[in-house]
């Protein structure tokens, strides 16, 4: 019986000795605080596979964040709508939004260019709420020529993305 504890001492004294790694410190991530431009693209799936596409604008502070339509991008606008939101967030292992409020976007009518000599006349003053930037999206940083990539799996049958550049630094 004495053998098998010092067969066991031995083991456990080699384990400590040996299996123990030097501490690894990881770097953390460089602040998101900034002006970004880019775009939302919701994924819709089910009976008809659908994209759904808007310019934006996000501004990042120490806590807030705010995500309003890109209206100097109208030849990009498509007619379907999001929501201007704004809100608080928090980055751990993903980047967590919390909404203080959905606004409406810019009302009115607007002519969007759909070709060379071909505009369209858009309404936009609804949007849909259910499609807002909220809650838990996995962070890609500098990927694919963008600053930021978010993205959420809300469920089977929508895919939410965000794809960011900084435009400047938050002062």
């Amino acid at each position: 019986m004495k053998k098998v504890y010092g067969v066991f001492v031995v083991f456990a004294i080699l384990a400590l000795a040996f299996g123990c790694a030097d501490d690894v410190f990881l770097e953390e991530p460089p602040p998101l605080d900034g002006d970004y431009e880019g775009t939302y693209r919701v994924t819709t799936s089910g009976n008809a596979n659908r994209v759904f596409e808007q310019p934006i604008v996000w501004f990042f502070t120490d806590e807030d964040y705010s995500m309003r339509i890109d209206t100097s991008r109208k030849d990009e606008m498509s007619t379907h709508s999001f929501c201007n939101n704004f809100g608080k967030y928090a980055v751990t292992d993903a980047l967590r939004l919390q909404p203080i409020r959905d606004d409406q976007p810019f009302g009115g009518d607007i002519w969007i260019p759909r070709g060379d000599d071909d505009s369209t006349l858009v309404t936009l003053n609804t949007c849909t709420q259910s499609q807002s930037a909220a809650g838990v999206f996995q962070i890609q940083r500098n990927v694919s020529g963008w600053s930021l990539i978010l993205k959420q799996q809300t469920n089977d049958t929508l895919l939410m993305e965000i794809f960011l550049s900084r435009v400047a630094d938050e002062e």
